[in-house]
């Protein structure tokens, strides 16, 4: 090989930053999505929590009659008179 001979330049096809585009596209779509779906299924678990908690109090909560029967009331009878 002599000097004025160089070793051919090799290019990169026409193609390939188009592929490069394309794939950086799908990959920031595919984080995006991601990032919307971890919102929301964040968002649903801390309303679904609100929603079991407010049951959960609602439930502890003694019935009417029976608070009544808490306080030395009779069903029946006025509160105050025993």
């Amino acid at each position: 090989m002599s000097q004025s001979e160089s070793p051919p330049h090799r290019f990169a096809p026409s193609s390939v930053p188009y592929v490069l585009l394309a794939a950086s596209l799908v990959m920031i779509l595919a984080i995006v999505g991601y990032l919307i779906w971890v919102a929301h299924v964040g968002d649903r678990l801390r309303f679904q929590n609100q929603v079991q908690k407010a049951v959960n109090e609602i439930e502890l909560r003694p019935h009417p009659r029976h608070a009544r029967a808490l306080h030395g009331e009779r069903p029946g009878h006025p509160p105050g008179i025993p």
